[in-house]
């Protein structure tokens, strides 16, 4: 999923270290609680990080054909759903976002 956001960035002509620079500038001299950190990311989600991106990558990889789209988020969220168990029953705690691949073909 980087790979999906930098290219969103690199077409916006925006540097895609942006949202870890404003988190790392925030809380440079700030004890870390939740509620920072929540406002923090709630700060970088609504200024940096548009809700399209992922959504505009899918759409131009499948050609706007409605069906391949529909599949591809159904299956694409079933994934991510039976992995984000199988993570809370294993304890597994080195699943992040970015470390998500998925195959554009």
């Amino acid at each position: 999923l980087d790979d999906v956001y930098e290219k969103h960035c690199s077409r916006q002509s925006k540097d895609h270290d942006a949202p870890i620079q404003l988190y790392r500038k925030k809380m440079a001299n700030t004890p870390i609680t939740e509620k920072i950190q929540l406002d923090l990311f709630k700060e970088i989600s609504q200024k940096l990080l548009p809700d399209y991106v992922l959504e505009d990558y899918i759409y131009s990889k499948l050609c706007l054909v409605h069906d391949s789209v529909w599949y591809f988020k159904q299956h694409f969220v079933t994934q991510i759903g039976v992995g984000s168990l199988l993570c809370y029953l294993f304890a597994i705690t080195a699943r992040n976002p970015h470390k998500i691949f998925f195959s554009a073909s």
